[in-house]
């Protein structure tokens, strides 16, 4: 049995190198199930239901696998028909979860409004084709620059966090921070996915132990050393 969680793809639509990428990625990896950990569009706001054209590739191979799509700060309450969806994920002593629960206030007020019902009926008025593309303008426009010190202190804010919830799990997967990296922790193990938008990580669960890897041309690579960005790795 052989898990892949992967997260922090912002996808953006069919001609986005990225999501075709993706696409490729799921037709040629060996896996027997998928677990998406938050971050899968730049954005999501749709109603229960409806689904953004642009976004109708992915999700349509998603429900093919049976995947299972955990929400985070870009899409916190993903509700697709036809799709698993939750907040976090557990197999064999392994936890999933996107990993941005130590923000600060204002990060969770917005995570809880984008992710609340009363948006998503808004967004469907507008029409979610349009709110799709407005949201990858403004994703694109937030990250332009690398804030390096703000990605240090949400690492370690994270790392406490993962402490915590290695009282409960052996190994604990997270996305958010941008930041691939293998850490073994006083309680267990950390295994920071990374990202698949620049660097092209991710993990694979198989006997119980969590790998992370790097595609590259086809081939699986494995990594190792703390979470941190590697600019040889970015797309």
């Amino acid at each position: 049995m052989s898990v892949v969680l992967v997260s922090d793809l912002h996808l953006q639509g069919p001609t986005d190198p990225t999501q075709i990428e993706l696409l490729a990625f799921l037709r040629e990896a060996r896996f027997d199930e998928l677990v998406v950990v938050g971050d899968l569009f730049d954005v999501w706001l749709a109603p229960p239901g409806q689904v953004p054209r642009d976004a109708a590739p992915v999700v349509d191979v998603l429900r093919e696998l049976g995947a299972t799509w955990l929400g985070g700060n870009h899409d916190p309450s993903p509700r697709v028909p036809g799709l698993r969806t939750a907040r976090r994920w557990r197999r064999d002593g392994v936890l999933a979860v996107h990993g941005d629960d130590g923000e600060g206030p204002a990060h969770h007020a917005v995570r809880a409004l984008l992710g609340s019902r009363t948006v998503g009926r808004v967004a469907g008025g507008i029409g979610v084709d349009r709110v799709f593309a407005l949201g990858r303008v403004a994703s694109g426009l937030r990250r332009k620059a690398h804030d390096e010190a703000g990605q240090r202190r949400a690492l370690a804010v994270q790392t406490a966090l993962v402490d915590r919830w290695l009282l409960s799990a052996d190994t604990v997967v997270v996305g958010h921070t941008h930041a691939p990296g293998v850490m073994e922790r006083p309680g267990g193990r950390l295994v920071n996915l990374g990202d698949w938008y620049e660097h092209r990580t991710f993990g694979r669960l198989e006997d119980g132990r969590v790998r992370l890897l790097h595609w590259r041309d086809g081939e699986e690579v494995e990594l190792d050393g703390p979470p941190r960005r590697r600019p040889e790795l970015l797309r």
